[in-house]
């Protein structure tokens, strides 16, 4: 049997296909960075993969100079999940670090662990724990114990929302000189937590996802956080991806003394290379 070759013109036409998605996917993105609040936490939901089984994904990137700048930045950041039937579980953890001539200008950890537990189609409830630390921004400790409920439509098959409401109960403790202390309930404060998570698989190789945060604290609305992540997704295969994002985090009360000022608004866009397994 002798294989049949497509004509030259329908090939040129998948292309010109293939390239107006891919340009469509760009200016999508470049939408939603803009559109992202310009005075608006880390996203910690999960990716809406559902099959029961073990699923995660390490990504890290380096930055290593010498000569006239000596200068080493290194970021890491791993995703485990686990579902099986109603139950879902989801771990997550980043590593920041970064030093210019010995000195250290950025170091901050997270790690968040959640649980799920699917009550109908598209309502299930939540539970989790997290925990922070940030130099730079003054952050001794930041723990978080919260309980809530999250609802999922998917209006198209690969586009799919998710809203949600979360109680969280806060212990942040700010400045180098105090002590870490989880004696005392009437130090800890108590937030509200609203999100919504957008996702859109545009093909099977570039997915868009959009995910923000509102967390105002339940005795004063004023004391307000923002949080606005956005990001394209390029797989090469099932393995590797590459993955442009923009973050943009906003608080109403930052850290400040006589010695140090902490801006309210910060932002980050980022490439980075993704390994899924």
């Amino acid at each position: 049997m002798r294989w049949m070759q497509r004509p030259v013109s329908n090939q040129r036409s998948e292309l010109i296909v293939n390239n107006r998605i891919f340009l469509s996917s760009v200016l999508i993105l470049g939408v939603l960075l803009t559109s992202a609040p310009a005075l608006a936490i880390v996203n910690v939901l999960p990716n809406g993969n559902l099959k029961d089984g073990f699923a995660g994904k390490f990504a890290t990137a380096v930055t290593w100079r010498t000569g006239n700048t000596n200068l080493l930045q290194w970021s890491g950041s791993a995703n485990a999940s686990y579902h099986h039937a109603d139950h879902g579980l989801l771990f997550k953890a980043q590593v920041t670090y970064g030093s210019k001539s010995e000195e250290v200008y950025i170091a901050r950890t997270f790690e968040h662990i959640r649980y799920r537990y699917t009550l109908t189609d598209w309502l299930t409830t939540e539970a989790l724990f997290q925990h922070q630390y940030d130099m730079f921004k003054a952050l001794k400790f930041r723990a978080l114990l919260g309980w809530g409920l999250a609802a999922n439509w998917q209006p198209f098959e690969n586009l799919s929302m998710v809203l949600g409401s979360t109680y969280l109960l806060e212990r942040e403790i700010e400045g180098t000189d105090e002590p870490i202390t989880l004696s005392s309930f009437a130090d800890f404060d108590h937030r509200w937590s609203n999100y919504v998570q957008l996702g859109w698989n545009i093909t099977e190789t570039i997915g868009l996802s959009s995910t923000n945060f509102l967390q105002p604290r339940l005795d004063d609305f004023s004391d307000l956080r923002i949080y606005s992540e956005n990001s394209l997704t390029v797989k090469a295969n099932d393995i590797f991806s590459v993955k442009v994002s923009f973050n943009a985090t906003y608080d109403s009360e930052p850290y400040s003394d006589v010695d140090t000022v902490i801006e309210s608004l910060d932002t980050n866009l980022k490439t980075s290379l993704e390994f899924s397994f």
